[in-house]
């Protein structure tokens, strides 16, 4: 076990900034009241780390950097709940344990009697697949996560806003396939365009965004601050396919008119500060009223929100290789392109991003990831636009947004220089905070 701690302490050394002295009082990565101590000291991380084979599951090492509250000399310090207090278990505590799908402890309990599963989201129905740990007469029995170890954002007291029955609908498969092509009808129905008013008083669309609830649209901060100019949001526009048409129509059937909002609040991630990494590039929208979300139809609606990473099975999801799609507007060599785009990415590493930037433009490895392409999407106009991952959700296929656009290359045909986008799983306990 000792090796074990020095392990983590070297990986917790890694880029750790000074924080809270030894003895004082922290909040844990769930919100409850610590002490500031050392790993070794914490009984509760020690149970955690006892067992596990090097090295770490990368759960497991962000579970403990997100304890990470300061340092003794070259000794990191973790808020440990209850002061490392070590607590007594039961025989039967003993014979129900389990081991988590992320390495952690657990109790092999009954759906009903775990709040990790009470959330009715698609994070739930995944975790619970990965989570069956025997059967009783009672019926199926999941490995129900410690507090230190469950996926607290599925708890949050405000993920009930986030429509989570109706987010993400996938249409058509098909558009699991495009690339560089207009979205079709009903493919991206979370998309948002974020309209300014002018110097010249004329209103105009510079920004993409995304419905995540009724009443929030996700967007990133350079959209909203720092802004050159007498030009300040005034709306969202939700519903919108071509800009040039005053009827969005296929052969078949036309879509209702787009929805404008106006923007009753507006909320900036207090760390921003622009350039020159654009770190915490995230912002959110709260709107004047609800939007109608036409839920008269589970897929085939022009208005919808997109699922966002919620609980530790997304939170921790890498995207490496990962195949992604970006949708919104654009324009190309300085000419604004009127319909909504969509396009595949390719998730890269941290390592693969900096050898391709030449350390020209500090990455954060936590805060963001980056993207490239055959012909790169970020091109100017892109930004704050969505970037989705389409994953298993308990109603069939769902897309649950990633990322953020933020910055890239100007050209769009300079596939050599990644794009870099706000990692939104980092983010998803703020955005639930921010939201009433």
């Amino acid at each position: 076990m000792k090796g074990q701690v020095y392990v983590v302490a070297c990986l917790l050394l890694n880029g750790y900034a000074v924080g809270l002295n030894l003895g004082e009082n922290c909040l844990t990565p769930e919100g409850e009241s610590g002490k500031c101590i050392q790993l070794r000291d914490c009984s509760h991380y020690t149970s955690i780390l006892e067992g596990l084979a090097k090295p770490l599951p990368t759960q497991v090492v962000y579970l403990l950097k997100k304890a990470k509250c300061g340092g003794l000399g070259d000794k990191p310090l973790l808020c440990c709940p209850g002061g490392g207090s070590p607590s007594k278990q039961s025989e039967g505590d003993l014979e129900n344990r389990c081991t988590t799908p992320y390495g952690g402890n657990g109790k092999c309990l009954a759906k009903t009697e775990c709040t990790v599963f009470s959330s009715q989201s698609p994070v739930t129905s995944q975790l619970l697949q990965q989570s069956r740990c025997g059967r009783e007469s009672s019926g199926e029995m999941y490995c129900c996560p410690s507090q230190a170890y469950s996926a607290n954002t599925i708890n949050h007291r405000n993920v009930g806003l986030l429509d989570n029955h109706v987010c993400g609908p996938v249409s058509n498969i098909n558009i699991l396939h495009a690339n560089g092509s207009t979205s079709e009808q009903y493919g991206f129905p979370w998309t948002a365009l974020l309209a300014y008013s002018g110097e010249k008083g004329a209103a105009s669309f510079r920004c993409t965004g995304s419905l995540i609830s009724k009443r929030y649209v996700l967007t990133a901060a350079h959209c909203l601050k720092y802004l050159r100019g007498n030009v300040h949001l005034v709306s969202v526009r939700l519903g919108e396919l071509n800009l040039e048409t005053s009827k969005d129509c296929t052969e078949d059937e036309c879509v209702p008119d787009p929805q404008d909002v106006a923007i009753e609040r507006t909320i900036v991630h207090p760390q921003y500060k622009g350039w020159p990494n654009y770190e915490h590039d995230i912002a959110l929208l709260r709107l004047t009223w609800d939007v109608n979300l036409d839920t008269r139809k589970a897929f085939d609606s022009y208005v919808k929100p997109v699922c966002i990473p919620i609980g530790m099975a997304h939170e921790t999801k890498d995207l490496v290789g990962e195949e992604l799609l970006v949708s919104g507007w654009c324009s190309h060599e300085g000419k604004e392109i009127p319909f909504l785009l969509q396009k595949k990415l390719k998730g890269l590493s941290h390592e693969e991003c900096t050898l391709m930037l030449k350390k020209e433009v500090p990455v954060s490895s936590d805060n963001q990831f980056c993207t490239t392409s055959e012909k790169n999407s970020d091109c100017e106009g892109y930004g704050g636009s969505p970037i989705v991952k389409y994953e298993n959700g308990p109603h069939g296929i769902v897309a649950v947004q990633y990322g953020i656009a933020s910055f890239g290359p100007k050209h769009c045909s300079n596939s050599e220089i990644p794009s870099i986008s706000t990692r939104v799983s980092q983010y998803s306990r703020w955005i639930l905070d921010q939201m009433t």
